[in-house]
């Protein structure tokens, strides 16, 4: 399965993201990560759609570490607009510099499908949720596990520069 995100790219112009609605009181953290995978079902929501929420996950990058830490990252943008930050880093396989707040009450446990129950013609059916990024598709997603999850604030997302 190709990354959606190409049929995103055609519909990137001039990309903006904004900030889902959270406390504006509530701390902003710098975070530097990869792209490791996106939302496939939300990412399908796009057309014709004048606010989408998107959400990626994101392998966050600290010194020390003893082994990748992984974060959900939340976002809304106009319909037509993929925000073109993550578009670049995932096709140019950069790192992002992300401002982020702390969402603690969007956080859950990291599911691999949404499963759709068996009926009385077909069997149960299983969807993947995250599709990988290119050259990801070997990251082991803590699937289970809740993840940490955080909200944009605006303009906060932009490419490593010096990559």
């Amino acid at each position: 399965m190709k990354f959606t995100i190409g049929l995103l790219v055609a519909a990137v112009l001039l990309g903006t993201v904004s900030a889902l609605a959270v406390d504006d009181n509530r701390k902003v953290e710098e975070v530097i990560g990869t792209v490791v995978a996106h939302d496939l079902m939300k990412a399908q929501e796009v057309l014709g759609a004048m606010s989408v929420e998107g959400s990626v996950i994101i392998r966050v990058e600290e010194p020390g570490e003893a082994g990748p830490r992984y974060i959900r990252v939340d976002f809304r943008y106009r319909g037509d607009t993929y925000p073109k930050e993550i578009v670049k880093s995932v096709n140019g396989r950069k790192r992002l510099r992300l401002r982020l707040i702390r969402t603690r009450e969007r956080d859950e446990p990291l599911e691999e499908y949404i499963i759709y129950p068996a009926d009385s013609l077909t069997g149960e059916k299983r969807r993947p949720i995250w599709e990988f990024a290119p050259g990801r598709e070997s990251e082991k997603l803590p699937y289970g596990e809740t993840l940490a999850s955080y909200a944009v604030v605006k303009g906060g997302i932009k490419l490593v520069s010096g990559e």
